[in-house]
Parts: C-alpha cells; structure tokens; sequence
C-alpha cells in the first residue's frame, strides 16, 4: 500500500500544517519539515520488509538496513506497525537523536570527529526523510495521465542523488545543525505519520497488531486487499485532497492569473 500510504502522511501533515498556519504564521521550512516528516513517516512501517518501497528506495544501500528492521521487530507487520508497543515514539526519538545530534556536538565544543560524526548523523537523517517524501511525490506524479508511452516517475538513482543532494545543501547551510523549530517540525510529522500508515494497514485483511493480537478498522466484508482496484479507488479522492490542501497552504498560486482570465 505504499502508494496509499505516502499520500496518506502527506494529507495528515498538510492538515496538521493548516492547523499550525491557522494559530501562527510558521515559516515555509517548517511547512515543508512537517508535511515531509509525516510522508516520510506513514512509509516507517514499512522499513521491516525487504522489498517494500522504503526498502528499495536506494537499491541494496536501504534493502540489507530494512531487511536486519524486519528480523529485530520480529517480521512484517509486527513491531513496526504496532502502535500499543510505541512504534511512532520510536522512529520520532530516532530521527530527533540524528537531527539533534549536530546541535549538541556544536554546543558542546566537541572534538572534530565527533563534529563529523554528528553531521554525518544529521545528513542521514535528512537524506532519509527526503528519499522517503520523493516516494510520496512519485506515488502522485505516477497518478498522471501518461505522456505518450511514458509516465513522469522517480527512479531509484534520481532519488538517490536529490535525496543526498538536499542533505549536504542542508547540513552546508546548517553546519551547527538545523534551526530548533525545523527538527520539532520533522519530529512532529514523523509522529503523525507513523499512525496515519499504520492506520492504512489496519484497513486491509491482514490487520496489524495491537496488544498481542491483529486488529482491524473495517469489518470483515469491507477490509481492503493491497494492489486492488478499491485501493486504487481510494487513493484518487486522497491524492485530490493532498493536491488542494498544498495549493491553500501555497497561498492559492495562480488565483490572481485566473481571475484576470475570468474577469476578461
């Protein structure tokens, strides 16, 4: 369901953004470390199968990490996706540790090779959540109508390198570590979109556990298979909403040229 479930983070944090953007006026860095680290987040659960999406992401480079995950959280679908045992909690804790690290060692006045070893935590961390929020950005890009023979897709390598790329810009531009209000921003979305992945599996017929057994959202006659046409069904409204949500949060680009157009 990872095409599900990316647009699934990106609709919560775009929610989540609004909320913020209706009590303050955040910067469009903190937007975009929210919606990101939820995208991102939704996709976490998935990091316990050696095939998944997160796991094929950079090629073997995140096949043999996700692949050790899968055998620690005891298989697919167990700790990873169980809330009652703090799967969220977890994966925010460990993108902050990696995100604040450069931030302590500066603070610190540690020694250079834990200066590197920091920034190089932190440039992890923001690869990551980029890499993660590309596969976001292509489960909507691959909901195009083709262009000719071809559809507008993000590749292995090509996310490779923008997802590196992002990272060294950022850690350049941060050497001492990202602005407080950033980090608080990713860990937030990775903790709401942690839950809104699981919340999708929860729909489908294997369920995902809870306090020692499989729960489930949907009744029995309504649960959802994975790679079916309901899935896909489903998607569609999603994917309309995340659009809409991004153009508000964008402050309605273009609105001004349409009613000029209108007006004519």
């Amino acid at each position: 369901m990872t095409k599900t479930h990316a647009p699934c983070g990106s609709l919560a944090g775009l929610l989540a953004a609004l909320a913020l953007d209706a009590v303050t006026d955040p910067r469009p860095a903190v937007v975009f470390a929210l919606v990101g680290g939820a995208t991102a987040g939704a996709l976490l659960p998935d990091t316990d199968h050696h095939s998944s999406s997160p796991a094929r992401m950079w090629g073997r480079a995140t096949q043999i990490p996700c692949a050790w995950i899968g055998r620690l959280a005891g298989g697919h679908r167990e700790w990873t996706h169980d809330v009652s045992r703090g799967a969220p909690l977890a994966f925010a804790a460990a993108f902050g540790a990696c995100l604040v690290a450069p931030l302590l060692a500066a603070a610190a006045g540690a020694w250079h090779w834990l200066d590197v070893l920091s920034d190089g935590l932190g440039a992890v961390a923001i690869a990551l959540v980029t890499g993660l929020a590309l596969i976001g950005v292509d489960a909507w890009l691959s909901s195009l109508p083709t262009l000719g023979r071809r559809r507008l897709r993000i590749d292995t390598g090509t996310n490779a390198v923008v997802s590196w790329l992002t990272a060294l810009a950022v850690v350049g531009t941060y050497p001492g570590g990202l602005p407080a209000t950033v980090i608080a921003a990713i860990v937030v979305g990775v903790l709401i979109g942690v839950p809104a992945g699981i919340a999708g599996d929860a729909c489908t017929l294997s369920g995902v556990p809870w306090r020692g057994r499989d729960r489930h959202l949907l009744p029995y006659g309504w649960r959802i298979r994975t790679g079916s046409a309901v899935e896909a069904a489903i998607r569609v409204p999603i994917l309309i909403a995340v659009t809409v949500l991004a153009w508000v949060l964008a402050g309605h680009p273009g609105a001004e040229v349409l009613a000029d157009l209108q007006a004519q």
